[in-house]
């Protein structure tokens, strides 16, 4: 049997960009029998793809870390602002710093201070 748009046994239901759930509301069938004949029948159709699409393209990650290294912006904080303000996307200050941390420029520890000033050390001594 060629590659179909829709199942047969189905009535006739459009079968394009729907999910196996999807179908099996608008079908008597169960899930495991829309796998299979999607299998067998259906191979080329696309289908959608599953998980959370991305908040930020590749360019808005680059703009921050633009925003961080040329413009010398102080905080995480301040370039969410700026991306709110400059291109309309509302994002937290999370996502920020999960992006900072992929492009190698997260937090940088303080060097610890000596607690004891040297002349203080000299005249304990």
């Amino acid at each position: 049997m060629p590659c179909c748009t829709s199942f047969e046994s189905c009535g006739g239901v459009d079968v394009r960009g729907k999910s196996v759930r999807e179908m099996e509301e608008l079908t008597v069938l169960g899930k495991s029998t829309i796998r299979r004949l999607r299998k067998t029948h259906c191979s080329s159709v696309m289908r959608p793809n599953g998980g959370r699409s991305k908040v930020l393209s590749a360019a808005d990650e680059h703009y921050y870390v633009r925003q961080l290294t040329k413009n010398c912006v102080p905080s995480a904080v301040k370039v969410t602002k700026c991306l709110e303000n400059d291109i309309g996307k509302n994002v937290g200050v999370e996502r920020v710093h999960k992006v900072l941390r992929k492009s190698v420029l997260g937090a940088i520890e303080k060097p610890k201070k000596p607690l004891l000033w040297n002349r203080r050390v000299i005249s304990l001594d």
